[in-house]
């Protein structure tokens, strides 16, 4: 297994991991790593899932509303841009909306 090798060759444990959302992976990492790793899905990816969804007449205004979101300057700004751009885009299927707007494990 590639990532039980990096281990076993003392490749340190990262501080911070960014998946694609393949099935498996982060259970892989966490099962090498501990629970504590901090795992994102990337926001390219989830961009794309969600655009994957919603009908192409909307695909142009869900990204420029999702850039506005994740470009915010603050923590704060960026919260507040994900519930507006949540409230907005609602009608895009709901199974999307935990793995978008869940960017760690264990939140809901």
């Amino acid at each position: 297994m590639f990532l039980g090798d990096l281990d076993v060759r003392g490749r340190l444990r990262p501080e911070f991991i960014i998946v694609d959302g393949a099935p498996g992976l982060e259970a892989t990492l966490v099962a090498l790593w501990g629970e504590d790793l901090p795992i994102q899905r990337c926001t390219v990816h989830k961009h794309r899932n969600l655009s994957g969804h919603a009908p192409k007449h909307m695909h142009d205004g869900l990204t420029e509303d999702y850039r506005d979101m994740i470009y915010a300057d603050m923590a704060s700004e960026v919260e507040k841009r994900r519930r507006a751009f949540q409230r907005k885009w609602h009608l895009i299927p709901t199974a999307l909306w935990a793995d978008f707007f869940c960017p760690l494990p264990g939140c809901d």
